[in-house]
């Protein structure tokens, strides 16, 4: 199975493997269905193949949702208020391109 493009160069058929590999876990994993963070470690740990260290499901479950807080703010703050931009150029140049792969592309999937 192809790995998950972490990178960010993603095209169709890598929004279609994404999509595969996401119903995977939700379906064997019932807890991912209520936690994105949960889904997006089991994916990182079954995918990317990221040797993450065992955290209780519990200790999960109780941080999950500040850390979507935390991403969704930051999001918001980078992108609606046009604060704080990245400083690094090689990862603002990356985000927009992602961005309009996912414009192009996301609703083939």
């Amino acid at each position: 199975m192809k790995q998950l493009d972490l990178a960010g160069n993603e095209t169709l058929s890598s929004f279609k493997q994404v999509k595969k590999q996401v119903i995977e876990i939700l379906e064997h994993y019932p807890e991912t269905r209520n936690n994105l963070f949960y889904c997006q470690l089991l994916c990182m740990k079954y995918y990317a193949h990221v040797d993450l260290p065992f955290i209780p499901y519990d200790q999960i479950r109780k941080v999950s949702g500040s850390l979507e807080t935390v991403r969704r703010t930051r999001q918001k703050i980078q992108n609606e208020e046009k604060l704080f931009p990245p400083t690094d150029p090689a990862i603002l140049e990356r985000r927009r391109r992602r961005e309009q792969d996912i414009r192009n592309n996301i609703h083939e999937v």
